[in-house]
């Protein structure tokens, strides 16, 4: 019985973990598109208008960073944790 117990903490903790996981397309969606697009290729009129970089298919490496240090992105740096900003960093890499 303590067996099936064990199992069943271990699922449930593997389940919840998952759950937390940030999802990049979602904060993306949510935080990044308004300026670089919901395609990531920057071709709205607000990108253009602030020369905004396409970020499709973009290096995740240094994203986090990046993000960080630009005065740019400040507000957007205070509101984001490290794992979110790879998050959205995987994911315009996968696009």
């Amino acid at each position: 019985m303590k067996f099936i117990r064990t199992l069943l903490a271990l699922g449930f903790m593997l389940a919840s973990g998952s759950a937390l996981a940030a999802d990049g397309s979602e904060l993306f969606a949510k935080d990044c598109a308004g300026c670089h697009g919901a395609d990531a290729k920057a071709d709205t009129p607000a990108a253009k208008a602030m020369k905004t970089p396409a970020l499709v298919g973009h290096d995740a490496t240094g994203t986090v960073e990046h993000v960080r240090q630009s005065p740019k992105h400040a507000a957007l740096s205070k509101k984001l944790s490290d794992e979110d900003l790879q998050a959205i960093a995987d994911h315009l890499a996968a696009m």
